[in-house]
């Protein structure tokens, strides 16, 4: 008894020290990283930022403080790794109208299978239009506009196409990567971007958290008629789940290799079984975005709302999802019956090495 009651003192002691160096880390990166960005200059636009605007009003709630959560179909967006976490298929749509004609789009699915990993992809698309295209003649003695003509409109049509994939590599850890294919078209002018990303997903290595790496355009190709490259992206994530895991808590930071670190905050509450709040800040130089919404569920189908405040105003942004199929998890379990069953059948008809 003694023996039992020295060893479970053991199990506390290094639980408390694993649950404080957690902490400590997260204090760390926050005290460290954030009051650099309250010095440092905005980041301006970069080649492919549309592909940073997030995805499933969840997470833009939770100002996209995503990485190490990415447990439904946004998994394919943000990291391919957590798609592991799903055990059924699953489908999701979001939309959102933003400002002066222009929405945001994105749809996707993620496809589990018993042995082979899960498989996932994503169309992603941002829209601009009602560009006002004029025509203009010039004096070439005054230098001076002489004639003035509109001549229509033009759009701004920004996409991509994402093929996702994901496995556990042991019990605690998945890897995950991403195959983009990205399109801009400005008018006449068009270009392309293919690009490939790697992920990571760490799960329970220490109890409540999470931990989330992702290496964006790890290898990329431009084509088209501009010369841009796709820069380098970092991000790290962490997740910790609280009061019976109704709460949620998680921390994402990104670094380009042409940018200042950006930080991101979020929380999540289920108030019931089907009904959530939330609350997240986005930021670089401050605070850049301050989000907030609410998640409903019922059975296998999902709806999440969120809205943003920034500069331009506010901007709202929904989504559904829907889970159907049968479980991987039943799947294997099924698998391993047969094999046992299969296995004694062998045994009694004597056939030992089988």
């Amino acid at each position: 008894m003694k023996k039992a009651n020295k060893m479970e003192n053991i199990q506390n002691i290094i639980l408390n020290v694993k649950n404080k160096i957690a902490v400590f880390f997260i204090l760390f990166a926050v005290c460290i990283v954030l009051p650099l960005n309250l010095y440092a200059r905005g980041t301006g636009g970069q080649p492919g930022q549309f592909m940073a605007w997030g995805a499933g009003a969840r997470s833009l709630a939770m100002g996209k403080a995503y990485l190490a959560i990415a447990d439904d179909a946004s998994a394919t967006y943000w990291n391919p790794a957590a798609m592991t976490q799903l055990e059924r298929k699953e489908v999701m749509a979001l939309h959102a109208i933003l400002f002066a004609d222009t929405s945001y789009s994105f749809l996707s699915y993620v496809h589990p299978t018993p042995t082979m990993g899960v498989f996932g992809g994503n169309f992603t698309r941002l829209y601009s239009g009602g560009f006002e295209k004029v025509q203009i003649s010039i004096d070439p003695a005054s230098n001076d506009i002489v004639e003035f003509n509109k001549v229509g409109t033009f759009d701004n049509v920004q996409q991509a196409l994402t093929l996702a994939y994901g496995k556990d590599v042991v019990d605690v850890m998945s890897i995950g990567v991403a195959v983009k294919m990205m399109q801009n078209v400005l008018d006449t002018s068009s270009n392309s971007f293919f690009a490939v990303d790697a992920t990571m997903l760490v799960k329970e290595m220490f109890p409540k958290h999470r931990f989330a790496f992702r290496i964006q355009n790890l290898m990329s190709q431009t084509m088209g008629d501009s010369d841009d490259e796709l820069p380098i992206n970092f991000r790290f994530g962490n997740a910790y789940s609280a009061l019976k895991d109704k709460l949620i808590l998680a921390l994402d930071l990104d670094k380009g290799m042409r940018a200042n670190t950006g930080w991101h905050l979020g929380a999540e509450y289920w108030l019931l079984n089907f009904a959530s709040i939330r609350l997240g800040f986005e930021g670089e130089s401050g605070i850049r975005e301050t989000t907030a919404g609410f998640g409903l569920k019922y059975k296998d189908y999902g709806f999440d709302y969120a809205f943003a405040l920034h500069e331009l105003g506010m901007s709202s942004r929904i989504s559904g999802s829907w889970r159907f199929g049968d479980s991987v998890k039943e799947a294997r379990m099924e698998e391993v019956r047969i094999n046992i069953q299969a296995g004694f059948e062998a045994f009694r008809k004597g056939n030992y090495l089988q």
